[in-house]
């Protein structure tokens, strides 16, 4: 998981970073929490496909926990409900230390999905209500609380079903 090749991966705004074979576009912020930042990144070497890039900053959370995210999503990433992992890559230089989780780019969360409609239809809101629970079902199935459930971390894919993110606070 380590990878020294890397320069100045942590805090480097508008440029465009190589981890591994992706190039991560750091003025492309997809978003940001307290312990790390989300932008656009770039398979460079295969498909071309566009994934989201999660930068954890080790000076902002416990490495143990860090790495019992990446080792949890690692377990049920296969799962339709669940965000997709693409890979994770641990990266030191001379601004820090951090890991950058490669995951599936979804099209929204259901809170901007919710405040662009305002309303939704009940068929639709019941699609997503299902997926949702089967995903949950899914995680205690596995002996796993998310525990940080909340429309912000439920992502609308490419193709419109709801995928499950961030599991920094989740628990086996």
């Amino acid at each position: 998981m380590r990878d020294e090749a890397v320069t100045e991966i942590c805090r480097m705004p508008g440029s465009v970073v190589r981890v591994s074979r992706w190039s991560i576009d750091f003025g492309s912020l997809i978003g940001s929490g307290t312990f790390g930042s989300v932008y656009r990144a770039r398979d460079d070497e295969g498909s071309g496909e566009v994934v989201a890039a999660k930068v954890i900053y080790a000076s902002r959370m416990r490495w143990g926990k860090i790495l019992s995210e990446v080792r949890l999503l690692s377990k049920i990433a296969h799962h339709d409900g669940i965000i997709g992992l693409h890979g994770a890559h641990d990266v030191t230089n001379a601004n820090g230390h951090c890991v950058v989780m490669l995951l599936e780019l979804g099209t929204g969360d259901l809170l901007d999905l919710l405040t662009r409609k305002r309303v939704l239809a009940e068929a639709e809101a019941l699609r997503y209500f299902r997926e949702i629970v089967g995903a949950v079902e899914f995680l205690h199935t596995q002996r796993i609380a998310h525990r940080d459930l909340k429309l912000e971390n439920v992502l609308i894919s490419a193709s419109g079903a709801c995928k499950l993110a961030d599991f920094g606070l989740a628990h086996e």
